[in-house]
């Protein structure tokens, strides 16, 4: 099993921050190369199904924390070579002004193979960067 762990300081508080992503149904704010076809429930258990670059991923709502400011979710399907993948988006405040990002996952890959750097790099140099430019965009 590989675990990947991420965290980032943002310039934006922790409910701004917070607000941008909590909604299992939106992730515009983070993810610009993912489309959600279609979203089914809300809260834990919700699932949505997202058009990547590289094809269809089926994500499932694991767990969602509105006072923790985090939730996790689950990869049911996946065009990449991942198994029993599970994230978790935790947003905690700094200051008045700042907040930190944390974005850690683990999951499987076949023997011989090791997916950590791109993780890595996706939740970095995608997701979070993506997020930087939605709230330099609302500033």
């Amino acid at each position: 099993m590989e675990q990947v762990y991420v965290k980032e300081g943002l310039p934006a508080s922790a409910e701004a921050v917070w607000q941008l992503i909590r909604d299992f149904h939106d992730i515009s704010a983070w993810a610009s190369s993912g489309r959600i076809l279609d979203a089914n429930g809300d809260g834990v258990g919700a699932v949505r199904r997202v058009q990547t670059p590289l094809g269809l991923a089926v994500e499932r709502c694991e767990m969602h924390d509105e006072q923790g400011c985090q939730f996790s979710y689950a990869l049911l399907e996946s065009p990449w070579p991942l198994k029993n993948y599970v994230a978790t988006v935790k947003v905690s405040p700094a200051s008045e002004s700042q907040c930190n990002i944390e974005w850690s996952s683990q999951y499987d890959v076949p023997p011989g193979m090791s997916l950590k750097d791109e993780v890595e790099k996706m939740y970095r140099h995608s997701f979070i960067k993506t997020l930087r430019k939605t709230l330099s965009a609302k500033a």
